[in-house]
């Protein structure tokens, strides 16, 4: 028969057991409300209307009274856009809302009833915990926010404290939010991630539970031995 100090020790061991492994599993799941993003740097800084379309953009136009000419333009690879009534036209380091002008001053010469709104519109794509993962032209004045809103917005599981922004190869992570305005704002070819709550945030709780209730099953077997 063992000895009372030897079950004593069993017992003392199987608790601090159930206390390490809950403590860890709590800790884990609180830092799902911290944000472990790091300060936007330059790599993600803001960019307003003025940076130049780039291919894979678009010019949007809306007509009044000629809804057939309405919709969104792609640029393509050779920075040239091919407009209704005007026909080809290059982008190529024109900044957006110079181009805007020269795209409204083309129409008025044409006719001076027409009534043309333009807009430029950046390539975003929005992919992770989102509603509808895929491409979109976001205008220029949209920022991060408005991109993830057009894919529906974030799944249940979508964590915007720990957005992944990539930009010209550089990713980084972003507390959306926690950013201010301007460094909301979408560039050309941005890749925007919305991760998602992993297996363990999920259900840690109960896991959590059912590792206490197994310790303290464990502990009270080996108590009555």
């Amino acid at each position: 028969m063992r000895s009372r100090p030897a079950r004593f020790s069993i017992r003392r061991s199987a608790w601090l057991l159930s206390l390490v492994v809950a403590q860890g599993l709590a800790t884990s799941g609180s830092a799902r409300g911290q944000s472990t993003s790091e300060p936007p740097t330059a790599g993600v800084a803001a960019q307003s209307d003025i940076a130049a379309l780039q291919p894979g953009d678009a010019i949007g136009l809306e007509f009044m009274g000629h809804e057939e000419w309405t919709g969104s333009y792609t640029i393509d690879e050779r920075f040239v856009v091919v407009l209704p009534l005007l026909g080809s036209r290059s982008v190529l380091d024109i900044p957006a809302d110079a181009l805007k002008r020269q795209i409204l001053d083309a129409y008025d010469q044409l006719t001076e009833t027409q009534q043309v709104a333009v807009r430029a519109l950046r390539r975003v794509r929005v992919l992770g915990a989102v509603q509808r993962p895929g491409v979109y032209h976001v205008d220029a004045t949209m920022g991060l926010a408005d991109a993830i809103g057009l894919a529906g917005g974030a799944t249940q599981d979508g964590k915007l404290h720990q957005i992944r922004v990539v930009r010209e190869g550089t990713e980084q992570s972003l507390d959306l939010l926690a950013l201010s305005e301007n460094d909301r704002l979408i560039r050309s070819g941005d890749i925007v991630v919305v991760p998602g709550l992993t297996w363990l945030e999920r259900h840690s709780g109960t896991l959590v539970a059912a590792l206490i209730s197994s310790a303290g099953f464990i502990a009270g077997f080996l108590i009555n031995q």
